[in-house]
């Protein structure tokens, strides 16, 4: 018998006699084993818990939160860290505050989980602790610790080799929040953390490429990285690369993948795929259309603060959909965004006052209001309504000159619409000096930003960019019609035009 058999032997006599230690210690050999027989491993844990062991505990409750020997446990697993932080152990006050920043076990809590995450980091070792409150100092959620002294945290825990903090220092430096940008940085750090494995830095190095700061542009790149991040359960990738397949923009991934990987973050609580999840069944694109279920996962998209759903119901309640019609509260909820700044509520509160609901007065001069707070938010169709409206007097003074002067800060701004108004003007010399060469550009633009009249001027099929947001707050239809509803293009520019020489597709490359 070799001395190790002989040192398990007497390690095992100890454990059945109760000694806590020596229960662990059992626990840990079951676990090292090769292959590891974690149902064992697990039933010496609870025992050296029970026994006292805070080591034990420590190790239980890892087991039952990632169920790893165990079948998954949040409660359990929480309540022996628990146990474990009345004795002031950082990493399981750590874990509680996880908890309930997440809402793991216990309701969703973020002032009480950085309570918790503070008390953890004022061990200077409990690193994960220090980057996550560093984190929210720089959100400014942390009264007493500025966002430079959170910056400080989130660096400390970087330097140190912690992968996710390197992808969120990562990202602070992409975008230029609290340090000067600086891409190289930015990509340095974020390959840092992908070469550990971190799905955080994966995503972070797939926007790297994705919009070329630092490195050469590469799309191809950006979705590689994008399916790893997913690959490796980072539900803000799985998010995005959702979106990405059902905008078509996937890859040789297809729609329906697509949808499926949306259903998968939405399901496990991710708030912006959840709102993506209702924009599909609202609009029945790749699923049946579902009113009920559109209206349910906008409702839970806004209670996890994803601000963007709250026009959508709005307009649920304004037009009884998925709920009975409720003006009042459906105009409530579209004001309450509006003032947030969101361009979506804007769009919506400017058609209800041109086409009231029932029992509702016309309000031209709001609708004159609203589109002017959207140009100086610097919406991009907000110069392009102020057009319309100035073209046509409602609200405000009738003025084709200043009509045509909106439509040229609209285009100037990119909005579709406003380039195709003023392509027709170029055109036909309607307005400004005629000319053809740069109406056919503009046309060409407003085409590629999905203008439809645009695509149709040209004899092309109508181009989608923005698939979530076409039919109900991209396409801006709606507002030429509520503006002008007899509006009638000119008969000049009526049929599509005919190519001369090289093809108008080449305006389109």
């Amino acid at each position: 018998m070799t001395e190790r058999e002989t040192s398990f032997e007497e390690l095992l006599e100890r454990a059945e006699a109760g000694d806590a230690d020596a229960q662990y210690e059992i626990g840990n050999h079951y676990a090292e084993l090769d292959p590891p027989n974690l149902g064992e491993a697990h039933r010496w844990h609870l025992r050296a818990a029970r026994s006292g062991s805070r080591e034990a505990m420590g190790v239980l409750g890892t087991e039952y939160l990632e169920g790893n020997g165990p079948p998954q446990n949040l409660t359990l697993g929480l309540m022996w860290m628990l146990r474990l932080s009345a004795w002031g152990l950082p990493y399981a006050r750590y874990l509680v505050g996880r908890a309930c920043l997440g809402g793991r076990a216990v309701p969703r809590d973020r002032e009480e989980g950085l309570r918790w995450i503070a008390g953890a980091a004022a061990d200077p070792y409990e690193h994960d602790a220090r980057h996550l409150l560093g984190l929210a100092a720089i959100g400014g959620e942390v009264g007493g610790l500025g966002r430079l002294e959170g910056l400080r945290l989130v660096e400390e825990a970087a330097v140190i080799g912690l992968p996710d903090a390197q992808a969120d220092l990562a990202g602070l430096y992409r975008t230029g929040r609290v340090v000067a940008a600086d891409h190289s940085k930015a990509f340095r750090l974020a390959e840092a953390s992908a070469a550990r494995g971190d799905a955080r830095g994966m995503l972070e190095l797939s926007r790297i490429y994705g919009d070329g700061l630092g490195v050469e542009r590469s799309d191809a790149d950006s979705l590689l990285w994008l399916v790893k991040a997913a690959g490796g359960g980072n539900l803000e990738a799985v998010a995005a690369l959702g979106q990405r397949c059902v905008d078509g923009s996937g890859g040789a991934l297809s729609a329906e993948q697509g949808v499926e990987l949306l259903r998968t973050a939405a399901e496990a609580g991710h708030g912006w795929a959840q709102y993506l999840f209702g924009v599909l069944h609202f609009e029945g694109r790749f699923v049946p259309r579902d009113p009920e279920e559109a209206f349910a996962w906008f409702s839970v998209a806004y209670s996890n603060g994803v601000g963007d759903a709250l026009p959508y119901i709005g307009v649920c309640h304004l037009e009884g959909i998925g709920v009975p019609v409720n003006v009042k509260e459906g105009l409530d909820l579209l004001d309450r965004s509006e003032l947030d700044g969101n361009a979506n509520a804007m769009l919506e509160l400017i058609l209800a006052c041109l086409m009231p609901p029932e029992d509702m007065t016309a309000n031209h001069e709001q609708a004159f209001d609203i589109a002017t707070r959207a140009t100086e938010r610097g919406v991009q169709w907000g110069p392009f309504a102020l057009g319309l409206l100035k073209r046509t007097g409602k609200g405000c003074w009738g003025s084709e000159r200043e009509a045509v002067a909106w439509f040229r800060r609209g285009a100037e701004r990119g909005c579709p619409e406003a380039q195709y108004e003023i392509a027709r003007l170029l055109e036909s010399g309607q307005g400004m000096p005629r000319d053809e060469a740069a109406a056919m550009e503009l046309y060409g633009k407003a085409a590629m930003g999905g203008c439809r009249s645009a695509a149709a001027r040209l004899g092309l099929p109508s181009l989608d960019h923005d698939g979530f947001h076409r039919s109900r707050f991209r396409s801006l239809d709606r507002l030429r019609k509520a503006v002008s509803p007899d509006d009638r293009a000119d008969p000049v520019l009526a049929a599509p035009i005919t190519p001369a020489g090289p093809g108008h597709g080449e305006l389109l490359h």
